[in-house]
């Protein structure tokens, strides 16, 4: 036992110094870049360093709004998000752009939740079934407007401005809890001295949606280290230096693997004395013969459709020769098929003329007609033009609603949509609408412009009581909301010491509002 500890001790008493010259080593740096910090703890973490929530000054509206997000150029990486605080499913398309470029881009229903595939919540917002649909027409669904002023639908607009962010939304100072990142992008490793980009986000919808309670908000994160700045940056020199060994190493492992199989599989020897000899006389020979053999199967064809001539004008009434009923029913078919083609050559549009192949590629072009026609429109390139300004007219009934008007994307084009009074059925029934003290002006002519698609209506205009004169609402040009209905024109009638309006109506054929 004394002599197990005597050897145990004179070998620690060797390993000391080797061990005090590593621990020295170690503690002065060597390869570790971060010696108080293991090395999957190095990374970047981000922060928020700025975020700014907007709402929209209409309730019902469908943009387009643009937010400009500050960027500061970080070392080390940024990131840009969008984010939405809804109560309601709402449809959006957004588009972050980086220096006027396109980055991401968003087009989806969302809600609290995130994205949806549901119908926006925007029924209070847009034209139902039973509603016109205004075209051609400014200053809202009533006013002193005349048809035919300028947003006349069935001209394409040009594109709109871009649009201006205080024009459009307001700031919102309140404090927001709970959103949603509808799109992220981020710029990483910008190399130092670059100045810092342009960031925006435009978003806009086809349709208006109902924007009570919602909220649009830009948020801006930074990235940096979790260590100081130099230590990141030797870490980093380390990985690349780690990503060169790495590869060294892989390239070493299958330099040896290549070695291992070339030794496990030796190429074959060729058999020695192999010797092809090619006799070129017996060739030639050959190819003479087989020559001679085609020309004379040749000859014997040509000898026996020969004689085969001479028999059929020998013999006019063989079937074998000219078919069922010979010679002449022969010459006779050929003189039709002869009169067919003269024909077919003046009168190529006859379709007893055409081929298979005609029939075919006809046939593939109505195909693609028919597609097209019954292809739905193609959606929207860009966000609608801004709004135009309505004057609202006198309320219609006692609990008539008041709908805004918007943009709205018809056969490839933006179209306005002019605001208008929702009557209830209940107003009209309880005679609660518009009443006026005597019967109004006679009717104005109107002169209706040129009609913007081939199925619009034209409506005509009605006098309208303000409850102290009469106002002219100008005709306009409307969509049948759905097949088999009528328009039914506005009128006043007698009630006594005064007249009632019964609001006009798009009535199903047969009976029925």
């Amino acid at each position: 036992m004394r002599v197990m500890m005597r050897e145990t001790l004179r070998g620690m008493s060797l390993l000391t110094p080797w061990v005090m010259i590593a621990t020295v080593v170690l503690g002065c740096g060597g390869r570790n870049p971060a010696p108080n910090y293991r090395l999957d703890d190095i990374r970047l973490v981000e922060s928020v360093t700025g975020q700014q929530w907007f709402r929209a000054a209409q309730s019902c509206a469908q943009g387009p709004y643009e937010l400009e997000v500050p960027a500061s150029g970080g070392r080390w990486g940024e990131e840009f998000r969008l984010a939405l605080h809804t109560p309601r499913k709402i449809s959006l398309h957004a588009v972050m752009l980086v220096d006027d470029r396109e980055v991401e881009a968003a087009d989806a229903v969302f809600d609290a939740g995130g994205r949806v595939n549901a119908k926006p919540d925007n029924a209070r917002c847009i034209a139902d079934a039973r509603e016109r649909l205004v075209l051609g027409r400014t200053g809202g669904g009533g006013g002193t407007g005349t048809p035919g002023t300028p947003g006349t639908p069935g001209t394409r607009l040009p594109p709109p401005p871009p649009p201006t962010t205080t024009a459009q939304l307001d700031l919102d100072t309140t404090v927001t809890t709970s959103s949603i990142t509808v799109i992220t992008f981020r710029i990483q490793d910008r190399p130092p001295g670059t100045p810092p980009p342009r960031i925006r986000i435009r978003l806009w919808s086809v349709e208006p949606n109902d924007l009570e309670g919602v909220l649009f908000g830009w948020i801006h994160l930074e990235s940096h280290p979790n260590v100081s700045e130099a230590e990141y940056e030797a870490h980093l020199r380390w990985k690349v230096e780690e990503r060169e060994r790495e590869r060294v190493r892989a390239e070493e492992e299958q330099r040896r693997a290549d070695e291992e199989w070339r030794r496990k599989h030796p190429p074959r020897p060729a058999k020695p004395g192999a010797v092809v000899v090619v006799d070129v006389e017996a060739e030639r020979a050959r190819d003479a013969e087989r020559e001679a053999a085609r020309r004379r199967r040749e000859a014997a064809a040509a000898e026996r459709a020969l004689r085969r001539k001479e028999f059929c004008a020998a013999h006019p009434g063989d079937r074998d020769c000219w078919g069922a009923g010979g010679l002449e029913v022969h010459l006779d078919l050929e003189r039709h098929r002869r009169e067919r083609a003269d024909y077919c050559a003046a009168h190529a549009e006859d379709a007893r003329c055409w081929t298979d192949a005609e029939w075919s590629r006809r046939r593939g072009v109505w195909r693609e007609r028919a597609q097209a026609a019954l292809a739905p429109p193609p959606p929207p390139s860009g966000p609608p033009p801004s709004p135009l300004a309505e004057q609202v007219p006198p309320r219609l009934s006692v609990h008539a609603d008041w709908r805004p008007g918007y943009w709205q994307w018809t056969l490839g084009t933006w179209v306005w949509l002019a605001g208008m009074w929702r009557v209830p059925d209940e107003d009209i029934a309880s005679e609660q609408t518009t009443t006026a003290p005597a019967a109004p002006p006679p009717v104005q002519a109107e002169v209706a412009p040129v009609a913007p698609v081939r199925t619009a209506v034209w409506i005509a205009g009605f006098w309208q009581w303000t409850g102290t004169s009469w106002m002219w609402i100008g005709g306009s040009w409307q969509l049948r909301p759905e097949p088999r209905v009528n328009w039914r024109a506005p009128e006043w009638r007698a009630r006594g010491n005064v007249h009632v309006l019964i609001p006009g109506g798009w009535v199903r054929i047969g009976g029925g509002r």
